[in-house]
């Protein structure tokens, strides 16, 4: 119930400002056919089709709110459900103030966790099936808490994180999530790493263990890219996750290089190969197409091959699968007040 309230309370703050002051708002629905083919059945659906709202303004002089709102998805069912623990999402997003000064700043609120690499975006909405890094599949990203914020030199930035946990089934076990980024951009390359580490209740191993024990899972992002030019540019992302501390054996380690191509106009286009825990072999690519500024037409191919899997993944990840869609997404844009 608390959680509802808090939820209800972020979207009335910022709806309520937005109506009666300056408020910028973006609003993008996506319409998606995916088809799928794993387990040797044939699924076809309607993708990562999605309704969002972006509302961003400014209060009063260094102080501003920004919130992300997810109306609608293949299962819209799935963001309604309120009582459910930070495990899960629902359809407000994130909704946070942020107060900016010189050199530092801080957003309170519900945030979006910093996990690190190039691949990683705020939302769906430009994100494709089969081609998502793990930590979308594996963590709740939105959560409650707030993220301080340097800017120590021109195109750098070190980012402090202290929320709930993604791993928390209920809010009486009071766990947290804690998290440090650095971006940079230094001539043509760039950076994204981060480190974030997130408590669990531990598992009974016997009788008389204690279940309420908690654990320490670590996650490192490390994205890097290097753009040759305007219009083409090639990412390394390395993902490492290693449950309860345990850097000996690393439970499931990620790697993607991909190539970028944008002609800052009409098209763009990126080709994926991957690692998915050091042996799940993933390619892919996508094309975006541009006829006017705020229309994108778009379509994506991903095949994964699990065979060389453990058993444990082999469970996680099912079967060798094949995915592809073709969708649009539009952007509205509005201003209101002054």
């Amino acid at each position: 119930m608390k959680r509802v309230v808090f939820m209800g309370f972020l979207a009335l703050v910022c709806s309520v400002h937005a109506f009666a002051f300056d408020a910028d708002i973006t609003v993008k629905p996506r319409l998606e056919g995916a088809y799928n083919s794993s387990f040797n059945d044939d699924n076809y659906g309607l993708g990562l089709s999605s309704l969002y709202t972006f509302m961003e303004g400014e209060i009063a002089d260094g102080l501003s709110y920004f919130a992300q709102m997810h109306f609608l998805s293949n299962t819209p069912e799935d963001l309604y459900k309120y009582d459910e623990p930070c495990v899960y999402g629902t359809w407000l997003d994130m909704a946070y103030l942020t107060y900016e000064r010189d050199f530092w700043g801080v957003d309170l609120g519900k945030v979006y966790l910093n996990f690190g690499g190039m691949a990683n975006e705020y939302d769906d909405v430009d994100l494709y099936s089969g081609l998502i890094p793990y930590n979308w599949y594996e963590f709740n990203g939105y959560q409650y808490g707030l993220t301080l914020r340097l800017t120590p030199a021109e195109n750098h930035s070190l980012e402090a994180q202290l929320t709930t946990s993604p791993l928390m089934y209920d809010f009486s076990d009071k766990l947290l999530g804690y998290g440090l980024c650095w971006r940079g951009e230094m001539g043509n390359f760039s950076t994204a790493w981060a480190v974030n580490g997130f408590n669990s209740l531990a598992e009974a191993d016997d009788e008389e263990s204690d279940s309420s024990d908690k654990e320490t899972n670590i996650n490192i992002g490390l994205g890097n890219r290097y753009d040759f030019n305007d219009r083409w540019g090639v990412e390394l992302d390395a993902y490492v996750h290693a449950y309860d501390c345990d850097f000996d054996d690393f439970t499931c380690s990620d790697f993607y290089l991909t190539g970028c191509y944008n002609s800052e106009s009409k098209i763009a286009a990126k080709a994926l190969v991957g690692l998915r825990c050091k042996k799940a072999v993933t390619v892919g690519a996508v094309l975006e197409y541009y006829p006017i500024e705020s229309l994108r037409i778009h379509t994506s191919l991903s095949y994964c091959d699990v065979d060389n899997l453990s058993d444990y993944h082999r469970e996680e990840y099912y079967n060798n699968s094949f995915e592809a869609s073709i969708g649009v997404t539009y952007t509205f844009d509005f201003h209101l007040g002054k």
